[in-house]
């Protein structure tokens, strides 16, 4: 069962014998907080962990040490083995973000969705710290909350994962964002439902004061679902209370209007992060003018649609965080119809319809479309009866740079849009490396000489 926040430390001082299950980064920061407790923590991974006293997790729950407390990395499948059996002998189970909540003593924004949530992490922390300078972000992206919860701050920026919340109580934030929903991670959760309900675990109902913040378009998703909590919505279209004005180059929040003429990071999907930062920062009682002057000096973070390089009138923008679907069409809706674009998708696709896809791309057509990875193979005859006189393929990103380079050598393009659409696993380890794999490929070949 989970228990609250409230009701932890009384746990943790009652059974100081505590199994943390997953050796992970999460699992040893966990480790490592409640070894400085002056407790009695354990591992247990599927391999030893050196420096920490590790159990296999082929034990049976008899093997282990007896432990009435156990913290469940957020990698962790909910059907584990060691997991199952503890809740049939009703062991207190709870999350690492439950723990770090139990300590903190400062404001807490959480954020979640299935694309943008760290960029609108990283966003709302950049805004809140200029009027809050005793700020940090953490969670799911950088550093694990454990590692900075017993600090003096005055608010900590969480991005959560629905991993992270699945197994979560109440995170008592004063203010929770969710920017989207789209297909994923159903081979954890099972069914669209299931993730939804995961990340509906962000709104505090316990705290009448919290503010629940999201786009209209999941709103429109929630008509079966009681939200008790006041709501601000933000949105394209007339009504919303964070709306963007394409033509004046604002954003109009209850509070202010703000200019965003000077926002660094390009494409629609972004503005719409930055609408929900602006509303998170308001409910921190951030001051408008601050913000107003904050918003020039973001300049968004690595591999998420990050503008690297420049060659005569083009952009070269990576986007390699973009592993599903949805985030690629956020990206390509994001571009201007009137420009030019050079399209780099592919990697490991995942089981995912390519309807919208498709769609988004015969509203706003790229000039090319380069297919690389396992997804010139799994996609390559669907995009070749979509689009036989645009589409390039190649089977691995490594081989692909001189048909990259021909064509911005050749053809007139405004922006070169590598977003892939699919994972790294078919050829990296993650996303990061693929993405500055991608970079540093290109820069070689546009500054030869360096």
């Amino acid at each position: 069962m989970l228990y609250s926040n409230e009701n932890i430390l009384f746990y943790l001082n009652q059974h100081p014998t505590v199994c943390v299950l997953g050796g992970g980064k999460t699992g040893k920061s966990t480790y490592d907080f409640l070894k400085s407790l002056h407790l009695n923590p354990f591992l247990v991974d599927r391999n030893p962990v050196n420096g920490y006293n590790t159990f296999s997790d082929s034990n049976l729950l008899s093997s282990l040490p007896d432990f009435q407390i156990l913290i469940k990395s957020p990698g962790i499948s909910p059907n584990h083995p060691l997991l199952i059996e503890s809740r049939k002998q009703k062991k207190s189970i709870f999350s690492e973000i439950d723990l770090a909540s139990a300590f903190f003593r400062g404001k807490i924004i959480s954020i979640t969705g299935t694309d943008g949530k760290s960029t609108t992490t990283a966003l709302t922390s950049h805004l809140i710290q200029k009027a809050y300078p005793k700020t940090k972000m953490g969670g799911n992206i950088g550093t694990p909350f454990l590692d900075f919860c017993r600090e003096d701050l005055d608010f900590a920026v969480l991005e959560l994962s629905s991993y992270q919340l699945e197994d979560s109580s109440t995170i008592p934030s004063i203010a929770s964002c969710i920017l989207n929903l789209a297909n994923d991670h159903l081979e954890r959760h099972g069914t669209l439902e299931n993730y939804r309900n995961a990340k509906l675990k962000i709104i505090n109902h316990q705290n009448p004061d919290h503010v629940f913040i999201t786009s209209s378009g999941f709103m429109k998703s929630l008509k079966d679902h009681e939200i008790r909590s006041k709501t601000l919505i933000f949105g394209i279209e007339e009504g919303p209370d964070a709306k963007i004005n394409f033509k004046e180059k604002t954003i109009q929040t209850p509070k202010h209007i703000y200019s965003y003429e000077k926002f660094q990071p390009e494409g629609n999907h972004n503005l719409l992060n930055l609408c929900a930062s602006l509303l998170l920062a308001e409910v921190a009682d951030c001051d408008p003018g601050i913000l107003e002057t904050a918003i020039e000096t973001f300049s968004g973070l690595k591999h998420r649609f990050q503008t690297f390089a420049n060659y005569k009138s083009t952009k070269f923008i990576n986007d390699s965080k973009s592993t599903n679907s949805h985030s690629l069409v956020a990206g390509v809706k994001g571009l201007s119809t009137d420009i030019a674009y050079f399209l780099i998708l592919g990697g490991r696709p995942k089981e995912e319809p390519l309807d919208q896809l498709f769609l988004a791309l015969r509203e706003n057509p790229p000039k090319k479309i380069l297919l690389f990875g396992e997804a010139s193979e799994i996609w390559g005859n669907e995009f070749e009866k979509e689009f036989p006189e645009r589409l390039l393929k190649i089977r691995y990103l490594k081989d692909s740079f001189d048909r990259i380079e021909s064509q911005w050598k050749s053809e007139a393009y405004d922006r070169i849009l590598f977003s892939p659409g699919g994972s790294s696993f078919d050829e990296f380890s993650n996303f990061e490396e693929r993405g500055d794999f991608y970079m540093e490929n290109i820069l070689k070949r546009l500054n030869p000489g360096e």
